[in-house]
């Protein structure tokens, strides 16, 4: 599970965890320390989302598509494997 946070004005920040409720459990605390300062997320810029070496085979048991891909400082990150060796790499 990967929390992916847009650049801004002032913040730019991709952090990984190894599952959603680590994930979620971390948003919600970084919700909360802004808040105690008056400041919110832009929620459009703001999302948690599977990724990872095991995400494509997590999701197709639980009948989703592939995994999100997302942009991050002028690169497009997808979850994808080599033809040669069948290994997880990130284009």
């Amino acid at each position: 599970m990967i929390v992916v946070r847009y650049a801004d004005d002032s913040v730019v920040g991709v952090v990984g965890f190894a599952g959603e409720a680590e994930a979620l459990r971390f948003l919600g605390g970084l919700k909360a320390g802004l808040a105690a300062f008056g400041l919110v997320l832009n929620q459009t810029k703001t999302r948690a989302l599977e990724f990872g070496r095991f995400a494509a085979d997590q999701r197709k048991r639980a009948g989703k598509r592939r995994p999100e891909m997302f942009d991050f400082l002028g690169f497009t990150h997808i979850c994808a494997t080599r033809r040669a060796h069948g290994r997880f790499i990130v284009n």
